[in-house]
Order: structure tokens, then C-alpha cells, then sequence
């Protein structure tokens, strides 16, 4: 007898996650299946392994940044220890909710039901009233699916970003890194602080061109004031070995075809996406009313693809490939399965701006970070909306001189009102230590409605950075007087 659920869900990282724990709270009856292990790319590949890292690096630091010594194998080991302990969180806490955990590889054969094959062989079909996929980008630990054409993987010397924990044991004398998003970045500098010589190529004209040319331009300068070669406008053709071991880059930059040599490469392009895998077949989801986009699930503001009865979050959907946001989005469809749509009026608008990733906060934790979200003065310029940018310095802030770390600064952009006068927030770039943590407060201010007067007026706890927000909105309205 086919045993049957109210939500079953595929997937149980960030999104999934949240989705289970949101339908539970609503009383629904919820079975997760998983092929690997809880957490996702997030826990296993992504997030939680590179913030050990970083963690190490930071507080392993000297004023000056240099490393006394660093043991590559006492932080791999703390790096799994960490997944084991939230591996089990993750568990526990499903059976304490009473979640349905089913340990398999999913297939939709319709819109109310799921086959689960095990990996003895065995099959089994499960019922739902509702399905959601939260199966993310790919399976863990395959090298199929990169997005870079041209790379072949040779384990421990062209590495996947996802897998560099898995296959790298010690700390290279160069690298390169093929793509300039968040953990290519992260990675770089993060190698860099242990003395690795890092080049960084991006095929896009700009690293972070949504932050705006500014704060994408200042930085791309602190980095290469470390000593990261930033190659941006650089599209890798190939990247292959030598006899010697050695691994030769070859790409397309401003002076035509070049190649650059390293110990290392690591592909941090990210992972082909293909949700089509998971129906039985092609014709199967064309008849459901499920469309496809790049290999995501199309779906509306609520999570709901073309079938009524199938959801999609996170990774699967189109957006920027975050936890944060995918778990935004396991909220947003256990919400709209229980009755609680976001899709009208206000709600409406914010699901919108959050499905083109305005309202995602992007964050790169590389010793100085930075975050930004919104738009930026150039995104206002060219969408026609008129506004006023304001900015603040660290080089001013007290804090950031005490603690020597003057090189960043905070830039938030208001729309004007009617009276040119700075209105509400509608985004924000910020470069210093804790951008990460400040960008937080931003996204919170442009949902409040939190215009410039609001957040000049905020009394800042001193000496931190949090005062360049402050000073940032008094700049522009210094401006419009």
C-alpha cells in the first residue's frame, strides 16, 4: 500500500529545510527524501566548510595579516567534525518535529506522487498533495555538470571550488581560480593570507558588476593590493597539466590568446543546473504543466510551477545561488501550501524584487568583506529612478582607525521624493570588516521604509562600524540642501 503524505519534499538543505519546518508548524504531514546526507551544498560543499576556513585564518591572524602556521590538516578535520555535529542537528531536530526522513534518489512519476530507489535496489512510491523541490543544483561529489567548457578535473590539481576541501591537502604555491563570484573570491584571499600566489580570472567585464561600478571597482583594488591578480574580462578557454604536474590556464583576454601557469586550478563557476532529471521523463513534466528554464523549475511568487500540485525553492528556481535565499524561499512555499500566499499587492512586489535578487543579500568574507543589496546608484540611473547616493569613509571612522582597518567605506542609495529630498532606501554597498553583518541591517532598513533622516537619526553604539551607515546618510542629505 503506497503510504501517502500531505507535502513530500525533495531535498533537505537550506531550502528544504525550511520548507519541512514551516509545512510541520502548520500542521501538515511531511516526508523528506534525501540522497545524501541533510544539510545540502550549503553544509557539505559550500558555506560551512569555507566559514571554517576563514574562521581559522581570522583569528590565526597578527595585525599584519601574516600567518605563523597553519595546519591544513587539523582544519579539514575540524571542517568535518562541524558537519557531523549538524548533520546530526539536522536529524534530531527532523525527529523532533516528526518530519518523515526517507534516505534516496526521488523521481516524480506524477503530480501526486514520488518513486524513491534506494541504493540496494530497491523502489518504493510515495503519495502528496503537494510536492516541493528543493534539490539544489546537483548531486555531491561528482565533477559532472561544471559550467566551465574546456576543463577536464584531475583530482588534487583542477579541482572543483565544491570539492577543494575534499581533494586539496596541502597549501599551494600559486593557483588559479576560474571565476570571480563569492567562493571563487573567498577562496583566493583566503589562500592568499597563506601565501599562495593567486590569479583570478572572470569573464565578466567586472567582479560583482550588481554591487555598481564604484564599490565593484574599489574592491577589485583592495584585492589586487593584496596581491590577487584580478584577470576580469578573461574567458578560459582551457585549463589542463603538464607532464610536470604543472596546470596550464589558457584564455581570452584584452591582449588576445595567453596562458598563465599554477600549482593548482580551482573551477568556481558553479554547477550546470537540470531539475529535468528529476521526472520520469521530459514528457512527463511537458504534460504537468512544468516549464523549465536553464534546467530550473519556472515558478510564479509563491513557488508554484505550472502544475498546482508541485512547488519548487531555492537553487531549483531562478536567483541567485544562496542558503539565505533559498531558505527565504522554503518559508515563502510552505506559506503559500498552507494557505498564507504572498503573491498580492506589497507581498507581491517584495517576492518579485526577491526572485531578481534586490532583495538577496550578497556577502564576500574575505578578511575586509563586502556586502551589498539593492540597487545600486548605477541600477537607479538606469531604471530611471531618481536618487542620491551618500557615502562614508572608514579612513574617518574611529573604530577602523584603532584597529587599523581604514581601507573601506559604506555607500547607500535613497530615492528621492517629489521634493528631491532623500527618501527611502533602496539600496546599499558596504566594505569593511563586518559588511556582511551591516548589509543585514540595510535590507532591514529598506523593508522598514527607513529613509535617509531615519537612519541619520539612529543612535550607532561607538567606536563601531555600524556608525558609517549614520554617517553615509548624512552625506546625502548634506547633498539635496
Amino acid at each position: 500500500m503506497t503510504e501517502s503524505f500531505d507535502i513530500v519534499i525533495i531535498g533537505y538543505g537550506p531550502a528544504g529545510i525550511a520548507a519541512a519546518g514551516g509545512a510541520v508548524r502548520e500542521g501538515a504531514r511531511v516526508a523528506v527524501v534525501e540522497s545524501h546526507a541533510p544539510g545540502g551544498a550549503c553544509l557539505h560543499r559550500g558555506c560551512i566548510p569555507y566559514a571554517v576556513f576563514i574562521d581559522k585564518l581570522r583569528y590565526g591572524a597578527d595585525a599584519h595579516g601574516a600567518r605563523a602556521s597553519f595546519d591544513l590538516p587539523s582544519v579539514l578535520g575540524d571542517i568535518r567534525r562541524t558537519q557531523e555535529r549538524m548533520v546530526e542537528d539536522l536529524e534530531r531536530e527532523a525527529v523532533r518535529l516528526g518530519i518523515k526522513m526517507i534516505r534516496g534518489r526521488a523521481t516524480i512519476v506524477s503530480g501526486g506522487s514520488v518513486r524513491v530507489s534506494t541504493s540496494d535496489g530497491a523502489e518504493r512510491e510515495i503519495g502528496a498533495s503537494r510536492i516541493v523541490v528543493a534539490a539544489g543544483r546537483g548531486e555531491a561529489g561528482t565533477t559532472e555538470g561544471y559550467t566551465q567548457d574546456g576543463v577536464r578535473p584531475v583530482p588534487g590539481r583542477v579541482v572543483h571550488a565544491e570539492r577543494f576541501f575534499d581533494e586539496v591537502t596541502e597549501i599551494p604555491p600559486s593557483a588559479i581560480v576560474v571565476g570571480g563570484g563569492t567562493s571563487g573570491i573567498e577562496l583566493a584571499a583566503a589562500l592568499n593570507s597563506l601565501g599562495t600566489r593567486v590569479t583570478v580570472f572572470e569573464a565578466e567585464p567586472e567582479l560583482f558588476a550588481r554591487a555598481g561600478r564604484f564599490a565593484s571597482r574599489r574592491f577589485t583594488d583592495m584585492l589586487e593590493e593584496r596581491g590577487i591578480a584580478v584577470r576580469a574580462g578573461a574567458r578560459v578557454v582551457s585549463v589542463g597539466t603538464g607532464d610536470d604536474g604543472t596546470v596550464t590556464c589558457e584564455f581570452d583576454g584584452a591582449a588576445g590568446r595567453e596562458t598563465s601557469d599554477a600549482a593548482i586550478a580551482v573551477v568556481a563557476t558553479g554547477r550546470r543546473h537540470d531539475c529535468r532529471r528529476l521526472f520520469a521523463s521530459e514528457e512527463l513534466a511537458r504534460n504537468l504543466g512544468v516549464r523549465f528554464d536553464a534546467g530550473r523549475i519556472v515558478v510564479d511568487e509563491d513557488g508554484r510551477s505550472g502544475c498546482a500540485t508541485i512547488f519548487a525553492a531555492g537553487d531549483a528556481t531562478a536567483g541567485p545561488c544562496y542558503a539565505h535565499r533559498a531558505s527565504a524561499d522554503g518559508r515563502r512555499v510552505s506559506a503559500a501550501i498552507a494557505g498564507h500566499p504572498r503573491g498580492d499587492g506589497e507581498n507581491r512586489r517584495r517576492a518579485q524584487a526577491g526572485a531578481a535578487g534586490r532583495d538577496v543579500p550578497h556577502c564576500v568574507r574575505t578578511g575586509t568583506e563586502f556586502g551589498f543589496v539593492g540597487m545600486s546608484a548605477d541600477d537607479a540611473q538606469a531604471s530611471g529612478v531618481p536618487a542620491v547616493t551618500g557615502r562614508a569613509w572608514a579612513a574617518a571612522n574611529g573604530y577602523a582607525v584603532a584597529t587599523g582597518r581604514t581601507g573601506g567605506f559604506a555607500e547607500l542609495v535613497f530615492a528621492l521624493t517629489d521634493d528631491r529630498r532623500p527618501g527611502a532606501l533602496i539600496g546599499a554597498q558596504v566594505l569593511c570588516p563586518p559588511a556582511s553583518e551591516l548589509i543585514a541591517a540595510c535590507l532591514l532598513a529598506m523593508r522598514a521604509g527607513a529613509d535617509a533622516e531615519t537612519l541619520a537619526e539612529t543612535v550607532y553604539a561607538h567606536p563601531t562600524f555600524s556608525e558609517l551607515l549614520g554617517e553615509a546618510a548624512r552625506n546625502a542629505l548634506t547633498k539635496t540642501r
